[in-house]
């Protein structure tokens, strides 16, 4: 009966610790594919990431990602002028597919963008714009 006894407690012992080894082990959320905030999707649509111009604005190498619950446009804005530009800032106007707003987002260069000189706009969105069909720029003096 002893022995019983013995061998019991020894199994409740070792089950005790297989579970806490293998029941306790901490999930990394940042390797968990199911985890929606690790999803990275990319707007690839021509009329959001492709080249435009805006009177002497060339905007160029747009992106448009959504990732950690939050979606990032980025674009490469270039005075394309002999002559510097003062303004405030852009609007970037994100459209859906009947062209209706969806939301419109800052986009801060500063004072003054010098002739031919080049800066990176970055705008940041709470929402998952990678369904946006088209983006328009507004020049804000």
């Amino acid at each position: 009966m002893k022995n019983v006894k013995n061998i019991s407690l020894l199994l409740l012992v070792a089950l005790f610790a297989v579970t806490a080894a293998v029941g306790c082990e901490k999930k990394n959320k940042s390797n968990d594919p199911e985890n929606p905030a690790t999803e990275v999707q990319a707007n690839t649509k021509e009329e959001v990431v492709g080249d435009k111009t805006l009177g002497v604005f060339q905007f160029t190498n747009t992106s448009l990602i959504w990732q950690n619950g939050t979606t990032a446009l980025e674009t490469t804005v270039t005075n394309t002028s002999d002559s510097d530009a003062t303004l405030k800032e852009f609007l970037i106007h994100v459209k859906d597919a009947n062209g209706n707003e969806i939301t419109t987002l800052p986009g801060f260069i500063g004072d003054v963008l010098k002739a031919h000189e080049t800066k990176t706009i970055n705008s940041y969105h709470y929402a998952n714009l990678t369904n946006a069909a088209s983006i328009e720029y507004e020049v804000v003096e």
